[in-house]
């Protein structure tokens, strides 16, 4: 059975590695389309181009935004993996102090 798993995370969690970076991992609450913003900062720009060249994230479908420091991922990815391989790309901004994953993947049951 295939579900799509959402994580439902309160708090923060602080990325390994990235000193003064924290992930916050919440659940959207619904499941319609999301708008791309197309007044999107230079720095969420950069960010989107890194996961959209990451071979690893293929399979994928993520958003990026950014606002004052704060970059927010959307959409899906294929496995925890690429939530990971994700956020990493995006926490590894010096002018990044915090991103938040509202990513969702696929769990085989």
């Amino acid at each position: 059975m295939t579900r799509w798993l959402s994580l439902f995370v309160i708090g923060a969690l602080v990325v390994s590695g990235m000193s003064g970076c924290v992930l916050v991992v919440a659940d959207e609450g619904n499941s319609h389309d999301i708008h791309v913003d197309h007044n999107t900062s230079k720095l969420a720009r950069s960010i989107q181009r890194d996961i959209d060249d990451e071979p690893a994230l293929a399979g994928s479908d993520i958003e990026v935004h950014e606002d004052d420091g704060i970059v927010t991922l959307r959409g899906r990815a294929e496995d925890l993996r690429a939530v990971q391989t994700a956020v990493d790309l995006a926490a590894r901004y010096e002018e990044i102090s915090a991103v938040v994953s509202r990513l969702r993947f696929k769990v085989d049951l």
